[in-house]
């Protein structure tokens, strides 16, 4: 169970690390929205890729708030987190193909890969003999009152 958690804590710190990336590489986004959408002008092309950051720095801090959340109340052996943080994982899993086809910087697929393997890590360590005992007991001692939420 801790190895869950810490993987967890990994995958908010590896999400909260890619965040500046897309503003340390603004032009190297911007070129390749320029290649994959022609059409633009130069004003569309800079509101495009502004929206773009804004989207990831949004989306970034929802990522770092939702590992953190499921490793805190994974750490207190609360079932329901367990059960979360699979779903959002077969979320995530559902969406990488189109993350991954879409325009990035090599270093943006890096991150991602990094994030799925920290999930699958996380998950496969949320759902072992060790784990169930824990969120059996954990859940045990809420209902005797010897556990404080």
């Amino acid at each position: 169970m801790k190895t869950a958690v810490a993987l967890m804590w990994a995958g908010a710190a590896v999400t909260l690390l890619s965040m500046p990336l897309g503003f340390l590489m603004r032009d190297e986004i911007r070129d390749i929205v320029a290649e994959d959408q022609p059409s633009l002008s130069s004003s569309e092309l800079d509101t495009a890729v502004t929206i773009g950051l804004v989207a990831a720095v949004v989306g970034g801090l929802i990522g770092i708030t939702l590992w953190s959340l499921n490793a805190v109340f994974c750490g207190k052996g609360h079932n329901w987190s367990r059960i979360l943080g699979t779903v959002l994982f077969g979320i995530s899993v559902l969406f990488l193909p189109f993350n991954l086809t879409q325009p990035a910087p090599a270093i943006s697929r890096l991150f991602q890969v990094a994030s799925l393997l920290i999930s699958i890590g996380a998950v496969v360590f949320l759902w072992l003999p060790d784990s169930n005992r824990f969120f059996r007991e954990s859940d045990a001692a809420r209902r005797a009152g010897a556990y404080r939420y």
